[in-house]
């Protein structure tokens, strides 16, 4: 499956040259920003805007005379799992007056902690505490907010980064394979996505075809059956995740389950609009 021509090689190498320059920090490292909700609380969430690790929140909540009460938290990650911080409310000029900058007082509250889930990019625990007498702790399971469905058709060339094991072959098992390819994206009416993928300098040609139907949260999409077949005979299902629209393309990650000529194979893949 996976006979590269030297030109391919000298690709990979100067895709690895690239991929050095990354922050060792930041890599695989999920963008949280999205509008978090709990579906048996409408009327209730929470807006996270992430920026490398530290995430800006603002809160949709009341206070106790049922008025909508502006709170924000300023969450700085904890090297480990969760973004913890500053629990603030905000108060300013009438909206329908013209702004007065002085007049905006910010006043400490509590703290509030995110911690991502360990499994998926699409949900979390919230916990924030209000000091108070006494002292007020909310913890509340959240997930992405589902709005309208995006558009992913159109033609697309971008680098991957695979891992393949359990190789019935075992030179064939790779931790660290890069590639790069141009894919053709289709999406139907009932979000039914196909990703056409082409490796131009494999020899002989490879093309390979993950199509399965879309489900979202949020800004994240997947794929909780698909298929993967390529021209090398690879016929095998495949796990789609954190799929989604960038401001140039797409990105995504997807896992293809053993078949008879094939490996296990894990792989993240980034993608500009052509």
């Amino acid at each position: 499956m996976r006979i590269a021509t030297t030109i391919n090689r000298v690709l990979c190498v100067a895709l690895t040259a690239l991929a050095l320059l990354v922050p060792i920090g930041s890599a695989f490292a999920a963008d949280s920003t999205d509008i978090w909700f709990t579906p048996a609380e409408s009327g209730w969430g929470i807006n996270l805007i992430q920026s490398d690790t530290y995430i800006f929140a603002t809160f949709f909540i009341y206070g106790q005379d049922g008025k909508p009460t502006w709170v924000i938290a300023t969450l700085s990650y904890d090297g480990r799992s969760s973004y913890s911080g500053l629990l603030s409310s905000v108060i300013g000029t009438y909206f329908g007056s013209p702004w007065i900058p002085g007049n905006v007082i910010e006043s400490p509250i509590g703290t509030a902690t995110f911690q991502p889930s360990a499994s998926d990019t699409s949900h979390g625990t919230l916990t924030y505490t209000v000091v108070g007498t006494p002292n007020v702790v909310v913890t509340k399971a959240i997930q992405r907010q589902p709005l309208t469905f995006a558009s992913f058709a159109g033609n697309y060339a971008g680098g991957e980064s695979d891992a393949f094991s359990n190789c019935k072959d075992s030179s064939k098992n790779d931790p660290t394979w890069l590639d790069w390819y141009s894919v053709q994206v289709t999406q139907s009416s009932s979000n039914l996505v196909s990703l056409n993928f082409n490796y131009p300098f494999y020899s002989p040609a490879l093309t390979c075809t993950l199509t399965g139907t879309l489900t979202h949260s949020g800004l994240v999409y997947g794929m909780d059956t698909a298929t993967f077949l390529c021209s090398d005979g690879t016929d095998t299902s495949a796990l789609m995740t954190d799929f989604k629209l960038t401001a140039q393309g797409i990105e995504g990650h997807f896992v293809a389950a053993n078949d008879a000529t094939n490996c296990h194979r894990d792989s993240r893949f980034s993608a500009v609009r052509q």
